[in-house]
């Protein structure tokens, strides 16, 4: 008996729980602001896109790494490195700040 009346707890529990469940609004993805620039040479990083702030690495893509920039107005840039074959990514992520 007090197995059967656990059960039919849990039931009226489960149920008054998905009652009350409701559906979140969809949220809307705000619009692409970030833009790929073009290197002028892909043998050097430009000096123009200041200081080096610092360096990640993404575990899908092992040998290679992201540098991260500051320019001097305060803007990030993003430069991909592939450290295993010797080269430089020929677009970088621009990062605008407001």
């Amino acid at each position: 008996m007090p197995g059967r009346t656990l059960i039919a707890l849990a039931a009226v529990l489960l149920a008054l729980g998905l009652v009350a469940c409701e559906r979140l609004p969809q949220a809307k993805m705000p619009t692409a602001s970030l833009k790929l620039e073009t290197l002028p040479s892909v043998d050097a990083i430009p000096a123009e896109y200041g200081d080096l702030v610092s360096v990640t690495s993404d575990a899908q893509l092992p040998h290679s790494v992201q540098l991260w920039f500051q320019k001097p107005d305060k803007s990030i840039v993003v430069v991909f490195v592939d450290y295993r074959n010797h080269f430089i990514l020929p677009q970088a992520l621009a990062i605008p700040r407001r």
